[in-house]
């Protein structure tokens, strides 16, 4: 992969600046992702090859459009790719975490460049998901289903990485005529540490007061290039993403009341999501490493969420049962068991407040048809068929559509297509395939069922 790429890299010599930055840029992505490190390769290389030569306008206008394939967003995957903010020293740096970049190595066609004319069947509420690669089948199965929005997820630490990446992401999907939302996470246990090991200044590092301050900075310029909304931090409520013995919903609004600012500073119009707690019953399990979802729900009511957020950010991904079921499941009778349930625990503690629901992950998870799929750590969806799937996932977006009070503004699918494997051994890529409406066979049925008039 590594010679591919510098087997061109006599055509780098011949760009600009800025080009020639974003090859280098190209290449080190190239270096760390798996599992398309081998696309990303080649598409850095014919990066700088269509670089060197001077393009005419039309030529130019097509530029934005070129880098629209794989945009891969693994939670469950043990990948990671760290999104950089070195503020305060007018360098900001960024990684995208995901399986892929949202780049495309040719050019897309018209009518996938066409603005989503199809009104969607689901009016009341903007309907989106989570994509592996933006191919026109992909898309066209989306608009086909009223989709409007693509969701991509971005890990925040300081690195060494450019803004032009953030940059190309949004314009990609606006290219393709989709809003865009950023889940943007970040880490706040090795901030001065990364800090120092990236060269900054002494001063710089004693300026930083507290780790908000910079992820607000940081947000502050991502807002600035137009993303759609940004979701501020996920699953705050578990020791996956916050540290161990400290997790705290009043210490999390308080990292949302800045990114909130630098947000709505650059741009008062993107959609400010708050983070959507882990459902979870396990607190009393894991004391120190959990806190149940309607705790934090509560806590970050009681915190003054209502003040920094536009909308309440909501997970649902481990239904076993229909939507508008509200007892038998055969695992216990927990309510983040069941949508109706969820939809109730997350939005009491706001109920005086107006403020809306978004989903950012909803889904049915499927083994049907997914190979190597024999997880005892995620047995979610075992006996799920990928017709009930569809048909579970048909019905909660139309309960969600429906809902008044509370009323949900956003519902984003996890996930739309799978993952192509390039390995048979990344557990966390096959648990993601279970959750993808296209599968695996390249059948939808709930495409079906959503496109449907």
């Amino acid at each position: 992969m590594n010679d591919h790429l510098h087997s061109n890299h006599h055509d780098e010599d011949m760009l600009p600046p800025a080009e020639a930055e974003m090859a280098d840029a190209l290449r080190d992505v190239a270096a760390r992702i798996e599992p398309d490190a081998a696309f990303v390769a080649r598409l850095a290389a014919r990066f700088a090859q269509s670089q060197s030569a001077p393009l005419d306008q039309s030529q130019e206008e097509e530029r934005v459009s070129m880098y629209t394939q794989n945009a891969a967003n693994p939670p469950y995957s043990p990948a990671s790719y760290r999104l950089g903010a070195l503020t305060l020293a007018a360098a900001l740096l960024v990684i995208v975490f995901g399986g892929a970049l949202l780049f495309l190595a040719g050019r897309p066609s018209e009518q996938a460049l066409a603005p989503v004319m199809q009104e969607t069947p689901l009016p009341q509420m903007a309907l989106g998901g989570w994509v592996s690669d933006y191919s026109p089948e992909t898309l066209d199965q989306m608009r086909a289903m009223g989709m409007t929005w693509v969701a991509t997820r971005i890990n925040f630490s300081p690195g060494s990485f450019s803004l032009d990446t953030v940059q190309i992401l949004i314009s990609s999907a606006h290219a393709q005529g989709f809003k865009i939302m950023l889940q943007v996470v970040g880490d706040q246990r090795d901030i001065l540490n990364d800090l120092q090991e990236a060269g900054a200044p002494e001063t710089t590092i004693n300026s930083l007061t507290t780790y908000n301050s910079l992820f607000g900075s940081t947000l502050r310029l991502i807002a600035a290039l137009g993303p759609d909304a940004i979701q501020v931090w996920a699953e705050p409520n578990i020791d996956r993403y916050w540290t161990t013995g400290e997790i705290d919903p009043a210490a999390y609004v308080t990292l949302l009341r800045q990114a909130y600012l630098g947000i709505k500073t650059a741009n008062p119009d993107i959609l400010v999501i708050s983070a959507a707690p882990s459902p979870t019953t396990a607190q009393s399990t894991f004391p120190k490493q959990i806190m149940n979802d309607d705790v934090y729900y509560q806590g970050m009511a009681n915190a003054g969420m209502a003040e920094v957020a536009d909308c309440i950010g909501v997970h649902y991904v481990e239904g076993v049962v229909p939507p508008d079921q509200t007892s038998g499941d055969p695992r216990g009778n927990e309510d983040t068991r069941y949508l109706t349930r969820m939809i109730e625990r997350a939005a009491a503690p706001f109920a005086d407040s107006g403020l809306p629901l978004c989903f950012t992950s909803l889904g049915y998870s499927s083994y049907e048809g997914v190979e190597n799929a024999d997880f005892t750590s995620f047995p979610v969806g075992r006996d799920t068929s990928a017709q009930e799937q569809a048909a579970w996932l048909a019905g909660a977006l139309e309960q969600l559509a429906q809902s008044s009070t509370p009323r949900v503004e956003l519902a984003l699918v996890w996930r739309i297509n799978p993952y192509v494997m390039t390995t048979s051994g990344d557990e966390g890529l096959i648990i993601n395939n279970l959750f993808a409406l296209i599968r695996p066979d390249g059948s939808c049925p709930a495409c079906t069922l959503l496109s449907a008039p």
